[in-house]
This record gives structure tokens, C-alpha cells and sequence, in this order.
């Protein structure tokens, strides 16, 4: 008898993990993947800082900024805001033919990231922020 109690305690502690599994997916889902982007296919690209200071890169940095950002991590942080609230951040936008590619990219405690307004927060490497200053 004590076993099938114990057992029946262990099936219920299992079918608990899963639903809070199941409803924090649901509650607080990661933001889709950054659309994979090559330097080939922008027309434009505009760089600038916070206070609206122009940013020039060369194409080598440029290619690594765009793979640092394809390379970018989703959180399960949504972003809200046109700009975020953490100072100094750098605006990247990319014009393709098909869209223009609007990113805010930021370090906060720490840890850098690259923020898509009104889509989604994501980790990215540190090394990102040297290439902007």
C-alpha cells in the first residue's frame, strides 16, 4: 500500500512539472529567430548611437556585426518600447529589397544585447559593443 501512494505521489509531481513546463512556454514564449541576413543583400545600412552620433564600419566589421547579430540568442524577454531604457545603446538599421531591419543593441550588467522593438530581446556576444564604440 505504501508504495502505490508513493508511486501515485511521484506520477502527480511529474504531471505537475509538466503543466508549469507547459504554461511557462505558453506564458513566456522566446522571441522567433533573427532573420539570417548577408552583407550581399543590403542596400543600406545606418549606424549611429544614442545621441544620434554616426557610426562607420568597414565592410570587415560590418560582416562581423552581421554575424554577431544572426547569432543572437532569444530570450523570453518581449520588448516593448521603441528604444530601450539603458544608456548608451546603438541603432543598427539594414535595408534589404524586401525590409528594413531596425535593431537597438545594448549592454546591460554586464551582458550585451540586441533588442528588436516591439518583437523581442536577445543575448549577444559582448564583442559587438567594441566594434560600435
Amino acid at each position: 500500500m505504501k508504495k502505490k501512494i508513493i508511486a501515485f505521489i511521484g506520477v502527480v509531481v511529474v504531471m505537475m512539472l509538466i503543466g508549469a513546463y507547459w504554461l511557462f512556454n505558453d506564458m513566456f514564449p522566446k522571441a522567433e529567430p533573427i532573420k539570417q541576413l548577408e552583407i550581399s543583400m543590403l542596400e543600406a545600412v545606418n549606424l549611429h548611437n544614442n545621441e544620434n552620433k554616426e557610426i562607420v564600419l568597414s565592410e570587415e566589421d560590418l560582416q562581423k556585426l552581421i554575424n554577431y547579430i544572426n547569432s543572437a540568442v532569444p530570450t523570453r524577454t518581449m520588448s516593448i518600447n521603441d528604444y530601450p531604457s539603458v544608456r548608451p545603446y546603438y541603432v543598427v538599421e539594414l535595408k534589404t529589397a524586401e525590409r528594413r531591419f531596425g535593431y537597438m543593441i545594448y549592454e546591460d550588467n554586464g551582458t550585451a544585447y540586441v533588442e528588436l522593438p516591439y518583437e523581442g530581446v536577445y543575448k549577444i556576444d559582448r564583442e559587438v559593443i567594441e566594434i560600435l564604440k
